[in-house]
């Protein structure tokens, strides 16, 4: 029995497993190899993540680090088996999530806002922070007025 013997370790990835510099550094890496070589297991003795990106902007990724448990994405939203190919969990904002935030949007002009309808990612009033976010994801997205973004929300 090793020291992590029936661990599940979860990292988040952008800033933390995967760095600024857009790589998972040499000392992640050997940091999981030390978890496993103490009996560590990531679900079936791999590894997953749990981060705020969506399905088309962490798939890129899945491959860097040995996964094999599903992926928590969305910020929670999603549970993403790549294995599988498939959703095992998807939940959704609310119908009422464009007027909300409408309201948002109305008392701090100065906010961007993304929202993710499938694959797809739809921006309004984007600021350097969107533009930021895109880029660091390399991703596009559609500029729109919410009232125009096509609903369910993830």
């Amino acid at each position: 029995m090793g020291k992590f013997d029936g661990v599940l370790l979860v990292s988040d990835f952008d800033d933390t497993l995967y760095d600024s510099h857009c790589q998972v550094p040499r000392r992640n890496l050997e940091a999981l190899d030390r978890f496993l070589a103490q009996g560590g297991r990531f679900t079936g003795g791999v590894f997953t993540v749990s981060t705020g990106r969506a399905k088309r902007t962490f798939a890129p990724y899945a491959h860097i680090v040995p996964i094999n448990a599903p992926v928590v994405l969305s910020n929670g939203s999603a549970i993403y088996d790549f294995q599988k190919d498939e959703f095992l969990v998807q939940t959704y904002l609310s119908p009422s999530a464009p007027q909300d935030l409408d309201g948002v949007m109305e008392a701090f002009p100065q906010l961007g806002m993304e929202a993710y309808h499938g694959e797809d990612i739809f921006i309004w009033n984007p600021n350097p922070w969107t533009w930021y976010h895109l880029n660091k994801a390399r991703c596009t997205a559609t500029e729109c007025p919410i009232q125009e973004m096509p609903q369910p929300w993830g």
